[in-house]
């Protein structure tokens, strides 16, 4: 089942990348004479897709189970990506893109909510941080199918591959993806729901003992208890956090090759500095999935936000190339990495009943982020600043993201009130939170 999910989020990454890797082809095709503004909002159509799709999505994973949603979600995916390779007008290839983003983003919540009910109780956040490293190995073999294909045959085939490769997958999610646990349990399907977590040797009973201090049974209870007063100051701020992380990941994600070439790197090597970054990538989640288990992701979360921004700032000064690509790399993590944490961390933030409505609500919101991330970089791009200025943004960016994150109560005060992030300054209030979340590490939900 995490095979599945990991194969599913490997197809999402290699989408996330393949339009930045892709866009260099696009801005010297000459039947469609783009502009860097306009292929700027292209990038950003899917992405406008999916937020009007994400919060449904997420409330129809909790409301009908995440199996359901995900091979629905697949299946427009796919046939979105095949339409963008043969799509014969820029009209065409917009419609498919959008089409894209129906598919693509109700993906995340789904398998987020699958693979926290089926991974191991003391080692929730790695197991769904390694699940999400499929973003990066998407996008790793979207960069280096990129590298070899777009200089020889343009933007096309690498599209074309993408939608080939949902469709091989798909067989394999109808016959081998488990339901949900608590859909079952919920639904009255508890003999079928005890017979699959034996099959996968997880605990049910902590799924079947309902928290009596949640609203149950509704038809929009999940909703009611991510927008609680209980909960309503954190999904406030997963939601900010996940819009200037989204705006990162897709803003560097998209322009990084194009930001390259104005710097005076061939073609070639810009879009290796993609690989570069999605190798970050896959080490930097593996690496914060195992701190934040043992530290607890905020702390986690606000070290990596603030250590990206100054890896930003240095990228604006002129380097060997083989320094160039270890910070890249060193970046990919706070560029995209974190928002891969900060979704595990609100997946364990909720109740199980809630989790896919916070996640589609989350997701939703970082969805403007992923708007903006493109249009600031054509905008920069498009202009007379330097090239430098991107990574200024960036930086300003990633500031603002890691002490945001520290406004998550993580744990609540006498009378239900959530306990205020204290200390004089940053350090004392990470080595608090580090202190506090290494208390919560087990992913329970927060009193």
């Amino acid at each position: 089942m995490l095979l599945i999910c990991l194969a599913v989020i490997v197809l999402d990454g290699y989408d996330v990348i393949v339009y930045g890797a892709t866009l260099p082809a696009l801005l010297a095709y000459p039947e469609w004479a783009l502009t860097p503004a306009t292929v700027g909002l292209i990038g950003s159509v899917s992405t406008i897709a999916g937020i009007i799709v994400t919060l449904p999505a997420g409330y129809l994973v909790d409301r009908f189970g995440p199996r359901r949603v995900l091979l629905i979600a697949t299946a427009v995916f796919s046939l979105g990506t095949l339409a963008c390779g043969v799509a014969p007008s820029v009209e065409i290839f917009i419609v498919a893109r959008f089409v894209v983003g129906l598919g693509l983003k109700p993906i995340v919540p789904a398998c987020i909510v699958l693979v926290l009910e089926y991974a191991p109780v003391a080692r929730k956040v790695f197991f769904g941080n390694a699940t999400q490293t499929g973003w990066s190995i998407g996008g790793i073999i979207a960069s280096a199918c990129a590298v070899v294909l777009v200089p020889a045959f343009g933007f096309r085939p690498s599209y074309i591959l993408g939608g080939v490769l949902l469709v091989v997958v798909f067989p394999f999610m109808l016959r081998y993806l488990p339901e949900s646990l608590t859909y079952l349990a919920r639904t009255g399907r508890v003999a079928e729901a005890r017979a699959v977590a034996a099959q996968y040797s997880v605990d049910i009973e902590p799924l079947l003992a309902v928290d009596r201090t949640e609203p149950t049974g509704g038809r929009w209870d999940s909703l009611k208890i991510v927008l609680s007063r209980r909960y309503l100051r954190a999904t406030i701020v997963f939601s900010v956090v996940s819009f200037l992380g989204f705006l990162l990941a897709y803003g560097i994600g998209t322009w990084l090759p194009a930001i390259m070439v104005k710097m005076g790197y061939p073609l070639g090597a810009s879009i290796s500095f993609l690989v570069a970054l999605n190798m970050g990538n896959v080490v930097g989640i593996l690496v914060a999935g195992r701190l934040a288990d043992r530290y607890g992701p905020r702390a986690t979360l606000a070290w990596s936000m603030l250590i990206a921004a100054v890896i930003f700032a240095v990228l604006s000064i002129a380097m060997p190339q083989v320094a160039l690509y270890a910070l890249i790399a060193a970046a990919g993590f706070g560029a995209q990495g974190t928002s891969v944490l900060l979704l595990t961390y609100t997946g364990t933030y909720y109740p199980t009943s809630a989790r896919g409505t916070a996640l589609g609500f989350v997701v939703g919101i970082a969805g403007f982020g992923a708007i903006a991330g493109p249009i600031v970089g054509g905008l920069v791009a498009g202009s007379t600043l330097a090239p430098a200025w991107n990574f200024y943004i960036f930086a300003a960016v990633a500031v603002l993201a890691g002490l945001s994150i520290l406004l998550v109560p993580n744990h609540r005060a006498p009378g239900g009130e959530p306990a205020p992030v204290t200390g004089p300054a940053l350090a004392e209030a990470l080595a608090a939170d580090i202190q506090g979340d290494a208390e919560q590490r087990d992913g329970s939900t927060p009193r």
